[in-house]
């Protein structure tokens, strides 16, 4: 990281990380939203961008700094190492271009005036095909942790762009402070019906009362950045009781993460969070934060991680359904000799997930050709068949099981079956037309 920094600063650019996993599917959507020429020309031309795959040793750096708990998280950064902004979700292409121009803009009316480029700029012409490559997928070696900034604030965004970075939440919006570009003196902005100060940038937040902290709270989640995370622990601190009625509410609008000790306490009192917010929500909220841990969690929860997840959440057989998920994380990771552990650990005969059946039948067919095996494995691409009769998979698996049986009509009749439902998947349908080649010649 410290090699990007060095790079934005003499180049006077902001940088631009992309964390991903080889296991993140929303990862694998943000690809194709980079990949769009007009994303992929402006990056490329006023970033210096860094793609880290948090898979790999070095990412823990990563980790810690910019505190990743979920991916993708894409975060714009300044060449002196203040982040700007963090958004760890799938932005279409249109927001995300939206929020980096204004980012860039913001960055180069402060640092260039002259040059400075208005937020509602028409969109870049559409680039010739040599121009139109994704953005740099470089990964930078991370040597040292950044330093802290003392650089004024950014602007509040303009209405139109502001609507697409920024969370709802509960409180009354507070306006954003102006940066003080000519001095390094601190924006302020005060109460006028209270008097009192509602924020104030880089102040020690041990020196400021609880009531101020819960605003200061308000007003940091609009930033962005990730700097309302410190000041809601430091509010909770200073609170002897969380489960007052008020407390309640201002941890709800501030759960964020299911490993959090918020949510630890929303699981522990639950009953209080319905009485106070509603059952309904307070249900929709726990499902919500469950599916974000079990489908974008970084690091990936394990086995006995999922059965605790899906306990939390209403629905049924959370046991078997953590087995499902461990089980397509192994097989996603090709850890085939772990997933077939697993199922033959647990039973095969109480999985009834059709996908992981089709999955076992088709490794183990592979693994031992005897009759005995081959005839077990058969039944069980059968009883995934029975499930999902419309899946071409399950019948190119039947007929792969069967050709291995040297039987050549059910493994002709399986892969035509298969052919039909393949569609225009092409992939799909090569894998098909070489196995009915294979089987001619039986």
């Amino acid at each position: 990281m410290a090699t990007a920094l060095s790079i934005a600063k003499d180049k006077n650019k902001l940088v631009f990380i992309d964390t991903y996993a080889s296991y993140c599917l929303p990862c694998k959507q943000m690809e194709k939203e980079f990949n769009h020429p007009a994303v992929a020309q402006y990056f490329n031309k006023n970033f210096v961008n860094i793609r880290v795959n948090m898979e790999k040793e070095k990412a823990i750096d990563y980790e810690l700094e910019y505190q990743v708990v979920f991916l993708p998280t894409m975060i714009f950064v300044t060449p002196d190492g203040t982040v700007l902004s963090k958004l760890d979700r799938i932005a279409p292409a249109n927001e995300l271009l939206s929020v980096a121009k204004f980012f860039n803009d913001q960055h180069t009316s402060i640092n260039n005036p002259a040059a400075a480029v208005a937020t509602t700029s028409p969109a870049p012409h559409k680039p010739r095909p040599s121009q139109t490559k994704a953005v740099k997928k470089s990964e930078v070696i991370v040597e040292a942790q950044t330093k802290k900034s003392t650089s004024p604030p950014i602007r509040k965004p303009s209405p139109s762009v502001a609507k697409a970075i920024k969370p709802k939440v509960a409180e009354p919006k507070v306006e954003a402070p102006k940066p003080n570009t000519k001095t390094n003196t601190p924006s302020v902005i005060t109460d006028d019906e209270e008097g009192t100060i509602v924020h104030i940038m880089g102040q020690d937040l041990d020196k400021l009362p609880p009531e101020i902290l819960k605003k200061e709270s308000y007003f940091r989640i609009q930033l962005m950045d990730g700097s309302h995370h410190k000041t809601v622990d430091k509010y909770l601190a200073s609170q002897d009781d969380w489960s007052t009625d008020e407390n309640i509410v201002f941890i709800h609008d501030f759960i964020y993460d299911a490993r959090s000790d918020r949510f630890k306490f929303l699981i522990a009192n639950r009953a209080d969070f319905e009485r106070v917010i509603g059952a309904d929500r307070i249900n929709q909220t726990i499902n919500i934060l469950v599916n974000k841990e079990l489908e974008r969690g970084y690091p990936r929860p394990d086995y006995d991680r999922a059965v605790e997840l899906y306990g939390y959440t209403d629905r049924p057989q959370p046991v078997q359904k953590a087995q499902v998920y461990h089980l397509n994380n192994l097989y996603e990771a090709e850890k085939i000799s772990d997933f077939i552990e697993f199922v033959e650990a647990i039973g095969v005969e109480t999985i009834e997930d059709a996908a992981t059946l089709c999955r076992y039948s088709s490794q183990k067919a592979n693994k031992n050709t005897s009759r005995k095996n081959l005839k077990n494995c058969m039944a069980l691409a059968e009883k995934a068949i029975s499930s999902n009769p419309e899946s071409a998979i399950f019948h190119l698996n039947k007929a792969q099981i069967a050709f291995l049986q040297k039987n050549s009509r059910v493994a002709k009749e399986s892969a035509y079956a298969a052919k039909e439902l393949a569609g225009d998947n092409k992939k799909v349908t090569q894998e098909i037309q070489a196995l009915i080649e294979k089987i001619s010649l039986l």
